[in-house]
């Protein structure tokens, strides 16, 4: 995907919009992307203090997020992320209270998950060409698909009842109570999964496939009908369990929903390494879409007319389960030494010569701007410069540029080099919200809405080749800095964390909070919440901190253009 050429198409087209997005209407902060580097002869600024390091997130929430990793990415600066996944199940509606007739016969079981993919071509017999989005290394993996024996509460009723229930990456529950069968789809303790299939590929040897799926139904008198679909995870599950968990169930089990997902807890989708050496793969994937379906056949009564035996035919009917309901990202973390070497020696005073940003539970780094308040007032020495001197903000950017030989970009191709995040996202650590900024940028992408807010910015700039790496990341705080000069607004600390999607702002608990010390003033703030949407990335990048020790082209600095009134 060409995020910079997405992004000059998109602002061709939105220019007039980003002329609304300031709310200071005499210095409108467009982007120099669009109007270049030329700002009008205003002063700059690069002289503020900027103090930056990297915080370990650990044990994060990863219940009910919008997309989830699955699979296990071994990324040569950060480690091994291992993800696996569990969800409810919900009858389709039209299954709910089904009376099964006499006689039914279990055809197939199918398990089907779309993959995010974009089709290419297509050819003249129909057949399509297809590319996936949101997959992170190649090669096979052992999945094994089992029915959840833990209950996923709505409610937690450690507080009575009145809060949802928080579940976290490393719980050890689902493991625990997996259900295993035996071929005839019993329960085994020492047993098997559910996709256990004889073809390797549905099981102990899968990978991401882009190739359509290509279905073929045939009913008895009829010509075969051929259907094709984009690309998906399919897996026949063992039929003769489902025989036993829907068809042989009680009509009280099928009755609503709210029964049956306790009835039957849901699946867990176990992702491990698998026994060749052809590397591993990790994907970004949306469970709500996913659906099993149940194929079967069962007697249904022609009544005839008076004086003439009723007969009998077989008839083919489905029943739907899909993947919605509570969920939880079960992920696991190796961390190379580097990084966890990093991590515990951050300097809260000068900053960290590097800042490891990573997702899921991983890091982010923590910004500090404008120095102590050294006249005790309550406002930084700096900042209150400003206010006296009623600077004009133009522009303000924080600039983070990449540290390529940690990225391993300058090196020779056959070097696996690890896959950069395409966004970061900036926020106000102390409130846990967006800044002013995300508040009012109104540009938006129709098409990949993941491009939205690009006045904010913090989209990777990289080489201008094919397959270019990244060498920055940019992102305006503009207005930001207006409000902090002009309204007298609080000077919040900062978090910068890496993002799925800049459309998600819901925030997710650590499991244990963390206290930050504050460098200039000695106060701490905690560090309970951090944004979801870093929580369903598995990628990271290293970032050139604000350490003095830093080459000054390369550091952390806030660049700000103004003019003072006459």
């Amino acid at each position: 995907m060409n995020y910079k050429t997405l992004i000059k198409s998109f602002f061709a087209l939105s220019l007039t919009a980003v002329f609304f997005v300031s709310c200071d209407k005499d210095y409108n902060d467009i982007g120099s992307d669009v109007i270049g580097e030329d700002h009008f002869g205003f002063e700059k600024y690069t002289g503020a203090t900027v103090v930056a390091y990297d915080k370990a997130t650990d044990v994060v929430q990863s219940n009910n997020l919008e997309v989830n990793p699955l699979g296990i990415y071994k990324n040569p600066t950060f480690g091994i992320t291992k993800a696996s996944f569990v969800t409810q199940l919900e009858m389709d509606v039209t299954n709910v209270g089904v009376k099964f007739g006499n006689n039914v016969a279990v055809d197939s079981v199918f398990l089907s998950i779309p993959y995010f993919s974009k089709k290419t071509a297509t050819a003249t017999d129909g057949s399509g060409t297809y590319t996936l989005d949101s997959i992170y290394g190649s090669g096979k993996m052992d999945l094994r698909v089992f029915e959840n024996g833990y209950y996923l509460n709505d409610l937690d009723p450690t507080t009575g009842f009145d809060e949802a229930q928080k579940f976290y990456n490393d719980d050890p529950n689902i493991d625990n109570f997996k259900k295993r069968i035996d071929a005839s789809g019993n329960y085994d303790l020492n047993g098997r999964a559910l996709n256990d299939s004889t073809a390797i590929s549905q099981n102990t040897a899968f990978s991401f496939s882009e190739k359509e799926i290509i279905t073929t139904t045939t009913e008895p008198g009829e010509d075969p009908v051929v259907s094709r679909s984009a690309p998906a995870m399919r897996l026949r599950l063992n039929r003769f369990f489902f025989k036993k968990k829907l068809v042989d169930a009680s009509s009280e089990k099928l009755s609503n929903n709210a029964t049956f997902r306790d009835y039957f807890r849901g699946l867990y989708f176990q992702m491990e390494d698998d026994a060749s050496d052809d590397g591993t793969a990790l994907a970004m994937m949306n469970f709500k879409k996913g659906t099993v379906t149940m194929a079967y056949k069962e007697d249904k009564i022609i009544r005839n007319k008076a004086n003439t035996a009723d007969s009998t035919i077989r008839v083919s009917k489905k029943f739907i389960l899909n993947l919605v309901g509570n969920t939880i990202s079960l992920q696991q973390h190796t961390d190379e030494a580097a990084y966890a070497n990093a991590l515990n020696a951050a300097n809260t005073t000068l900053g960290d010569e590097r800042l490891y940003v990573k997702g899921g539970q991983g890091s982010l780094a923590v910004i500090d701007l404008f120095g102590p308040d050294n006249d005790s007032d309550g406002v930084a020495d700096e900042l209150e410069s400003m206010r006296n001197q009623n600077w004009l903000i133009n522009e303000a950017n924080l600039t983070f540029y990449v540290d390529r030989a940690s990225m391993k970009s300058d090196e020779a191709s056959s070097v696996v080099k690890p896959r950069e995040p395409e966004r970061l996202y900036l926020f106000d650590l102390t409130n846990k919200r967006p800044l002013l900024d995300f508040a009012t940028d109104g540009t938006t992408n129709s098409t990949l809405t993941k491009l939205g807010k690009v006045v904010h910015d913090g989209i990777i700039q990289r080489e201008d080749v094919d397959g270019g790496r990244g060498i920055k990341y940019r992102i305006r705080i503009t207005n930001h800095l207006r409000n902090l000069i002009k309204n007298d607004s609080t000077n919040v600390r900062l978090g910068l964390a890496v993002t799925e999607s800049i459309n998600i702002i819901s925030n997710a608990r650590l499991k244990n909070s963390i206290t930050l010390p504050i460098p200039f003033t000695g106060n701490a703030t905690t560090l309970d919440r951090m944004p979801s949407a870093s929580v369903m990335h598995p990628l990271g990048t290293v970032l050139w901190g604000s350490a003095p020790t830093v080459a000054d082209d390369k550091r952390l600095k806030l660049e700000i253009y103004y003019t003072k009134p006459n």
